[in-house]
């Protein structure tokens, strides 16, 4: 048992890592990515987080619990995000907490398993990523947790609970399934654990049925490739993390929960070979159980590990530098100057991508609206339009004597109510429209005809008009 001031210790230490792993993660927030993928999570968790639709067809509303919560306290998208990172810095504390109830005797390597999982690149890069911002590593954390403490009556409660809303978050959470070994067998807790985990996860395994998790949404990966992009993403802390379960086999004390590991990792890569497709960000989800074999090393010697901690911090733009399209900076600052707008009608937001990066998507705008209490989602015909036009650094003379142009930068125009400007958008091409994803959550009854209003009819252009307009 500890002693009262090596508890102390711990637990001061445990807040402190907490605070490290956040703010290496808030730091990033200007330039977290915030396209399609990121929102989609943010539009469902602000609609209804329980109707069965989680972003893609492969997620569970597990999903969109932490999204939820942090919705309900911000007032606008920037502050959503921030919240969600106390989330995803929770894993590092967690993984202490993990190795202390499995050793308590290897308190110093817990705190250096933690140090890791704080400024772990991999985790880093999750963070800021919009496409990979789910939660499953913590919650295989929390599995793991509840696998060491399975003596527990409620141990097989924590651990069904946990394991489904991993694979709520990730399918290929599927491969911690050997961390159920304390979930199953005698006794009425683990038979009541059961049913609950079935009820939970089996109306979303039986959705995966039909489709599988074959929509990958993003380049495909061989497990080859994607273990390689996880070493150099992850760098030195990769390597340790690796071998970690391997060497955790040498002692009698830590071989089980090195071979539990294993064989999660084992799964996981043939997982990847049957379907053809895996990421450096899917082998990132058992970071807790791989970080948690550093207590394989006794005493002071594991401090040494410290020195290969590398963090990945984002390059931040310099101070006074217009922020990067499609991040979290480019969509709070132009909400910021639409806020600023003076507009008393409701406000439809609506995107025409002409060339170049989308610098933001018109759903994360009006959510940002909302939040920060502008009437954005009472949809009425004749309302204001503020159309975001996205280009390259060399299309800033477009609309150069529009009277129409309410704001400008280097990579995009807002149009307010734009009407001679509508035949242009036939001559420039690109993609109109973005509104819909958002006023298909908040009015589900509407047609996408509804929004399109203000789409020019391009086809209806005599080519003397056209030329007129280049």
């Amino acid at each position: 048992m500890f002693s009262r001031n090596k508890r102390l210790f711990v637990a001061l230490f445990a807040l402190g890592v907490f605070l490290l792993a956040f703010w290496a993660r808030v730091r990033s927030l200007p330039v977290a990515m915030m396209l399609d993928d990121a929102v989609g999570p943010w539009l469902l968790a602000w609609g209804d987080p329980f109707s069965g639709d989680a972003h893609r067809s492969f997620y569970g509303w597990g999903l969109l619990v932490p999204y939820r919560l942090a919705l309900r306290f911000s007032d606008s998208l920037w502050e959503a995000v921030a919240v969600l990172q106390v989330f995803h810095a929770l894993i590092a504390p967690l993984v202490l907490v993990v190795v202390l109830n499995w050793r308590s005797s290897a308190w110093v390597a817990g705190c250096v398993a933690s140090v890791f999982l704080a400024l772990d690149p991999g985790l880093l890069d999750t963070a800021r990523s919009g496409a990979e911002g789910y939660m499953a590593p913590l919650w295989i954390g929390v599995m793991v947790l509840a696998y060491q403490v399975r003596q527990r009556d409620w141990a097989p409660y924590l651990l069904w609970f946990s394991f489904a809303m991993a694979v709520m978050n990730h399918p290929l959470s599927l491969c911690a399934a050997p961390f159920l070994w304390g979930g199953v067998g005698r006794g009425s807790s683990k038979r009541w654990a059961f049913l609950m985990g079935v009820l939970l996860l089996g109306p979303h395994l039986y959705s995966l049925w039909p489709s599988g998790s074959g929509d990958t949404g993003g380049l495909s990966l061989s497990v080859a490739e994607a273990f390689d992009a996880w070493l150099v993403q992850g760098g030195t802390t990769a390597w340790v993390l690796f071998f970690a379960p391997w060497v955790a086999l040498a002692r009698k004390s830590t071989r089980r929960m090195g071979l539990l590991t294993l064989s999660s990792l084992l799964l996981l890569f043939a997982a990847g070979f049957w379907q053809g497709y895996l990421r450096d960000h899917h082998i990132r989800l058992l970071a807790v159980p791989m970080a948690a074999c550093l207590a394989v090393v006794d005493g002071p010697w594991i401090l040494l590990a410290l020195g290969l901690v590398r963090p990945d911090f984002a390059n931040l733009p310099p101070p006074g530098a217009p922020p990067r399209p499609g991040t979290l900076g480019m969509e709070t600052g132009l909400a910021s100057e639409i806020d600023r707008l003076p507009v008393e009608r409701g406000l439809q937001i609506d995107g025409a991508w002409v060339s170049g990066s989308l610098v933001a998507e018109p759903s994360a705008l009006m959510l940002d609206l909302h939040l920060r209490g502008r009437d954005v989602s009472a949809f009425r015909t004749g309302e204001d339009l503020l159309v975001l036009v996205s280009f390259q650094r060399d299309g800033a003379r477009l609309f150069a004597d529009s009277s129409a142009v309410v704001a400008r930068g280097d990579h995009h125009v807002l149009l307010f109510n734009p009407a001679e400007e509508r035949s242009e958008f036939c001559v420039l091409g690109g993609r109109l429209g973005g509104a819909w994803n958002f006023f298909a959550i908040a009015h589900p009854s509407l047609e996408l005809e509804d929004l399109s209003q203000w789409v020019p009819d391009c086809s209806s252009l005599k080519p003397a008009n056209a030329e007129k307009n280049r």
